[in-house]
């Protein structure tokens, strides 16, 4: 994990906390979560010292996102399967197989008490985390794979990143498709709004992203080409919607772009492929 100040735009701290890849971070006020191919997703102070909670899966965890509450932890693994954690009771319980293949991306509703996922069984579906957790909506995507789920920070929509580059907007309520553009020629695998909704954010294999002018239909509004591409592309968002922060963009750098113009503001060298990010 590299940790960078991104007030003063420089490198901080380099912490060994995994054995094998690390495919999602997570910050809270009060603790980091780390989920790795390793199949353990940890729980750490903010200072990374040591790990007090552990959780082990069954297969590598892709996917973690938190609870509006950031209490509670729902994670996604390689294995199709879906589990939630407690952090404060450290009490794990699977919530079953959900998907007959991994699990790419995974998002929480801000609002509801439903979570959405995207699979490489090509299927993406919102869940109820009442009851028996079940499956309440799929959405019919074709032959191309998701890789990736974000929700509306207000309304009730859901943007999902696809293998062809197509990003799709769609009515969670109806189904149906509110937007789609194609504005990247490979896997399109990390989308992310700002705060305010009004801008969404994506980063694609080779290197590209681009920035959706939300309140006008999503059009297409600014674009970036790295010179020196990336594998795995990841974003995070700052809290006041000032700085875009994209690893795997551009290859073993961290670049920090100011939101609204996607100007690039800092670039940090870094000695490994980024694979996950958080703003804290």
């Amino acid at each position: 994990v590299y940790q960078v100040d991104a007030e003063r735009r420089r490198l901080e701290y380099v912490f060994q906390l995994h054995d094998a890849p690390i495919h999602a971070v997570h910050l809270s006020a009060g603790f980091a979560v780390t989920a790795s191919a390793d199949r353990r997703l940890r729980v750490w102070p903010l200072d990374f010292s040591a790990h007090f909670l552990e959780a082990e899966h069954e297969g590598a965890v892709t996917a973690v996102s938190p609870s509006p509450d950031g209490l509670k932890l729902l994670v996604g693994t390689a294995v199709g399967a879906i589990s939630v954690l407690d952090v404060p009771t450290a009490v794990a319980a699977t919530l079953g197989r959900s998907h007959t293949g991994a699990i790419y991306g995974l998002a929480v509703d801000p609002h509801n008490r439903e979570f959405a996922t995207a699979s490489s069984d090509r299927t993406v579906r919102v869940w109820s985390l009442d009851g028996a957790c079940e499956s309440i909506v799929e959405f019919e995507v074709g032959e191309h794979c998701a890789r990736c789920v974000a929700y509306h920070p207000t309304e009730y929509a859901l943007a999902c990143g696809f293998d062809d580059g197509t990003l799709r907007v769609f009515d969670i309520a109806s189904t149906s498709l509110l937007e789609e553009y194609r504005q990247h020629d490979a896997p399109l695998l990390a989308a992310a709004y700002s705060h305010g909704a009004h801008r969404l954010f994506t980063a694609a294999v080779g290197g590209t992203l681009c920035a959706y002018d939300v309140l006008h239909s999503y059009q297409p509004c600014r674009a970036y080409t790295a010179a020196e591409p990336g594998r795995l592309p990841c974003l995070a968002v700052s809290k006041d919607d000032a700085i875009l922060a994209a690893g795997g963009v551009s290859r073993h750098e961290l670049l920090l772009f100011d939101a609204p113009t996607l100007s690039v503001l800092r670039s940090v060298s870094v000695g490994a492929p980024l694979t996950a990010l958080a703003v804290g």
